[in-house]
C-alpha cells in the first residue's frame, strides 16, 4: 500500500511492519513465519520484551531529535498541523519512505 499525496498518515502498518524487522533481527526482507519465530525467541518475556524494547525506544527518540524533519513532525498534535505531514513527505524526505526507515532500523548501533 502507498500513501496518498494528502494523507497525514506518517507511515503503512507495512513500512512499520519492515522497519520492526529491520530493526529486531537485522533483515527486513525477511518471511514473516521466520520473523515471527525469531521475535518470539527475542521477546517471549516481560523481562526480554524491555531489554529489546527500551533501547529501541531510546534509539527513535535519538534518532527523531538528531533529525530536523523528524522532530518537526514529532512536535504535531493534530488539528490542521497534519498537513505538514504530507508535505514533508512530497518534498523527498528519505526518512520519510520506506527505505529510510529500514535504513534508521539497519543502523541501530
Amino acid at each position: 500500500m502507498k500513501l496518498g499525496k494528502r494523507s497525514t498518515a506518517l507511515f503503512t502498518a507495512n513500512q512499520v511492519r519492515q522497519f520492526i524487522k529491520s530493526i529486531l533481527v537485522g533483515n527486513w526482507g525477511k518471511g514473516d513465519i521466520e520473523f515471527e519465530k525469531r521475535a518470539k525467541e527475542r521477546l517471549d518475556t516481560d523481562e526480554n520484551y524491555k531489554l529489546y524494547s527500551t533501547p529501541i525506544a531510546e534509539y527513535l527518540n535519538a534518532v527523531t531529535e538528531a533529525c530536523p524533519v523528524m522532530h518537526e513532525l514529532a512536535q504535531i498534535t493534530g488539528g490542521v498541523d497534519l498537513n505538514r505531514v504530507s508535505v514533508r513527505r512530497n518534498e523527498g524526505w528519505l526518512v520519510l519512505t520506506a527505505t529510510g526507515l529500514v535504513v534508521i532500523g539497519l543502523n541501530r548501533t
